[in-house]
This record gives structure tokens, sequence and C-alpha cells, in this order.
């Protein structure tokens, strides 16, 4: 039997678990009488072989999770390290963005491409819930695009999109009208037809990325893509705290914040 506060066992599940000293680290160890494998509380997490204090963590997070981040220079600087030891926080954290759940969108949805860094990139935004999608795509046709639109958004969405002839066969799956941008940004049969929301979108990515990696990321555009999602779509500070901590955390250890 489990005994009281112990963690059950990150590599098999077991609640069979008792105290076995202490590791290099001088932190305490834990042995599993099922699978008799040792672990700590930071076994499974990015915290692991990591020399930095948990309290360090926590401020990480909480600095990592405000709305517009924080370079790992002055992370480095506010946690008293040297300044790659705050690059590789930084860089740690943002592998993470990669576990973010991708939304379902529902409602009205915008949708529509851009160009970062001589890629395209493909975007849809709910007007409902505010949540966006954003996927990085090599060609914006029509073998293209509709897929990723039938993923990401229900049955009864109605998408909002311009002209782009890559839409033109998407009434067959959502109900679709279109705005022509050559002539205006709002429909003239009706001024909730638009694409404003997503527009909005674009010119927010951008300038956050000359902040956040001084300049758009190549290499790691669907990196920052991620990051973007998670920091627009958790709009609320404690909600993008609490995510990131059960992203760097394993199924086990949950509780170490």
């Amino acid at each position: 039997m489990q005994r009281q506060n112990l963690p059950p066992c990150p590599h098999c599940g077991g609640v069979e678990v008792y105290r076995h000293g202490k590791s290099k680290q001088r932190r305490i160890r834990y042995k599993c009488g099922y699978c008799k494998k040792t672990f700590c509380n930071r076994t499974g997490t990015i915290r692991i072989n990591s020399h930095i204090s948990d309290k360090q963590w926590k401020d990480s997070i909480r600095l990592f999770s405000l709305r517009g981040g924080i370079s790992g220079a002055d992370l480095s600087d506010f946690l008293g390290l040297e300044r790659k030891a705050g690059q590789r926080i930084n860089r740690k954290l943002r592998r993470q963005m990669a576990r973010l759940p991708e939304p379902k969108l529902n409602g009205i949805v915008e949708t529509d491409e851009t160009t970062m860094t001589h890629k395209w990139v493909w975007g849809a935004v709910s007007r409902g819930t505010g949540e966006v999608v954003l996927k990085k795509v090599h060609k914006r046709n029509e073998d293209t695009l509709l897929p990723l639109i039938t993923r990401y958004t229900e049955k009864d969405t109605h998408v909002f999109s311009d002209e782009w002839m890559g839409y033109l066969n998407l009434w067959n799956h959502r109900f679709h009208m279109t705005v022509n941008h050559s002539k205006s940004f709002v429909s003239e049969f009706s001024n909730q037809i638009h694409t404003n929301r997503q527009e909005g979108v674009w010119g927010l990515i951008k300038p956050f990325a000359i902040h956040t990696y001084r300049g758009i990321p190549k290499k790691k555009l669907n990196e920052y893509l991620k990051e973007f999602m998670f920091r627009y779509n958790l709009k609320d500070y404690n909600h993008r705290v609490k995510a990131l901590i059960s992203y760097c955390s394993s199924n086990f250890h949950t509780d170490w914040y």
C-alpha cells in the first residue's frame, strides 16, 4: 500500500512506494515496490538533471507566462544566474508549447493566410471563443487549406474568408461566405462578413516576434506559432501558469508547484 503523501511511480504507475535515501543532488529518492525502479520528484519532467532549484523554476514559469514573455538575459538577471542558464530555461519552456492541445473552432470562424520568413502560414480564429489555430503550410492551394479547415472546425461552423481560389470548394464542407478585399475589407452584403479579427492576429504575431525572438525565427517558426497560440488562447495569466505547470510536469508529479 502506498504510504501517505508519497507520489506514485512515474515508470509503472505503482503505488507501493517508499523512501529510498537521497540522490547525488541531495533530493529525496523513492523506490517502487512493483518495478523496483528509483525516482525523485523531478523524474519525467524538464527539471530532471537541472541544478536550478524548484523556487527558481517556479519563478521562471511565472515570468515566462507573462503576456509579453521574458528574454533569457532578463530571466538570468532576475534569478541571479549566468545568461546561458536563462536562455536554456526559456528553450526548455518553449519546447513544452508543442504539447499544447489544439482547439476545435466553432461558431463564426475567420480564416486567412500570410507569409512569415518567406513561408506561408495559415490561420483561423473563432469570434466566439477567441481561440486561434496557426499552421505553417508549404502551399496555400485547395488540397492544403480544405483539410486544415475541416480538421480544426466543427461541422456547423460558419467560415468567412477572402476570395482566394483555395477556398473555392469550401462550401461543400462548411457554410462559407467571402469578402472581396480588392474592394473592401467588409462585405457589401453584410457588415458581419469580414476577416478583420484574423487580420488583427497577423498584426500582433509579427511585432511580438521582434520582442520575443528579435525577429521572426526562420528555423523555429513552428515553435514560435505554438508559443503565440499559447499566449493568445489563454488570455488569463493564472490559466497560462497552470497550463505551463501541467506541460512541464509528468503525469504523476503535478503537485511540485
